[in-house]
């Protein structure tokens, strides 16, 4: 992924703007490189969280990509399972 900037889990994300013991959410990714899932660090208890139920040796993380709105401006947007407008 060009662009992005991979870290150690040993490097600690922003914290959240939201809740300040726990860092921003991120991709982390398990030792292998080929499984990602979201996470966050727990400031207070020192210690990585992923949302998902799989276990996994973390590796490394990256903060989550944001897409540029001149780019994406032209995508048709399109409804998911169980939408509710």
């Amino acid at each position: 992924m060009k662009g992005i900037e991979f870290y150690p889990m040993s490097h600690r994300p922003k914290p959240s703007k939201d809740v300040s013991r726990w860092s921003e959410t991120v991709l982390v990714y398990e030792e292998e490189h080929n499984f990602q899932d979201f996470g966050y660090f727990d400031f207070e208890k020192d210690e990585w969280h992923i949302l998902g139920t799989d276990s996994m040796k973390l590796k490394c993380w990256c903060n989550i990509p944001q897409p540029k709105k001149e780019n994406i401006e032209k995508f048709k947007p399109t409804t998911h399972f169980g939408y509710r407008p």
